[in-house]
Protein backbone atom coordinates (compact mmCIF):
# COMPACT_ATOMS: atom_id res chain seq x y z
CA UNK A 1 0.00 0.00 0.00
CA UNK A 2 2.75 2.41 0.79
CA UNK A 3 4.38 1.73 -2.35
CA UNK A 4 1.27 2.26 -4.26
CA UNK A 5 0.61 5.69 -2.30
CA UNK A 6 4.24 6.84 -3.19
CA UNK A 7 3.14 6.71 -7.11
CA UNK A 8 2.55 10.51 -7.54
CA UNK A 9 0.14 9.16 -10.47
CA UNK A 10 -1.36 6.19 -9.07
CA UNK A 11 -2.21 8.20 -5.63
CA UNK A 12 -3.73 11.10 -8.13
CA UNK A 13 -5.89 8.31 -10.00
CA UNK A 14 -7.28 7.59 -6.34
CA UNK A 15 -7.94 11.22 -5.56
CA UNK A 16 -9.59 11.83 -8.87
CA UNK A 17 -11.77 8.06 -8.30
CA UNK A 18 -12.38 8.82 -5.00
CA UNK A 19 -13.87 12.55 -5.38
CA UNK A 20 -15.53 10.80 -8.64
CA UNK A 21 -17.32 8.13 -5.97
CA UNK A 22 -18.02 11.11 -3.52
CA UNK A 23 -19.98 13.02 -5.83
CA UNK A 24 -22.01 10.37 -7.13
CA UNK A 25 -23.06 9.64 -3.73
CA UNK A 26 -24.18 13.35 -3.26
CA UNK A 27 -26.27 13.68 -6.49
CA UNK A 28 -28.18 10.62 -5.35
CA UNK A 29 -29.21 12.13 -2.36
CA UNK A 30 -26.99 9.39 -0.44
CA UNK A 31 -24.65 12.38 1.47
CA UNK A 32 -26.69 14.67 3.66
CA UNK A 33 -25.96 18.33 4.06
CA UNK A 34 -28.17 21.33 4.18
CA UNK A 35 -30.94 21.85 1.50
CA UNK A 36 -30.08 24.60 -0.94
CA UNK A 37 -26.44 24.13 -0.74
CA UNK A 38 -24.83 22.86 -4.04
CA UNK A 39 -21.86 20.86 -3.00
CA UNK A 40 -19.09 19.74 -5.28
CA UNK A 41 -16.83 17.04 -2.81
CA UNK A 42 -12.98 17.09 -3.32
CA UNK A 43 -11.19 14.79 -1.95
CA UNK A 44 -7.39 16.20 -0.68
CA UNK A 45 -4.14 14.10 -1.58
CA UNK A 46 -3.34 15.81 1.52
CA UNK A 47 -2.72 12.13 3.58
CA UNK A 48 -4.93 8.86 3.66
CA UNK A 49 -6.38 6.73 6.10
CA UNK A 50 -6.25 3.26 4.89
CA UNK A 51 -8.83 0.89 6.65
CA UNK A 52 -8.47 -3.05 6.10
CA UNK A 53 -11.58 -4.67 6.35
CA UNK A 54 -11.53 -8.00 6.58
CA UNK A 55 -15.17 -10.10 5.89
CA UNK A 56 -15.77 -13.83 6.29
CA UNK A 57 -12.87 -14.76 8.28
CA UNK A 58 -12.74 -17.36 10.91
CA UNK A 59 -12.33 -15.29 14.17
CA UNK A 60 -10.32 -18.89 15.37
CA UNK A 61 -8.29 -19.15 12.70
CA UNK A 62 -4.34 -18.68 13.33
CA UNK A 63 -3.65 -17.83 9.61
CA UNK A 64 -4.68 -14.40 9.89
CA UNK A 65 -2.39 -13.78 13.02
CA UNK A 66 0.70 -15.23 11.45
CA UNK A 67 0.52 -12.89 8.42
CA UNK A 68 -0.44 -9.50 10.90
Amino acid sequence: MKGFLDDDNKRASLVEMATSQINQLNKLGLIQHKKGEAREFKVLDSGFEIIFLFANSNPRSKKLLSEL
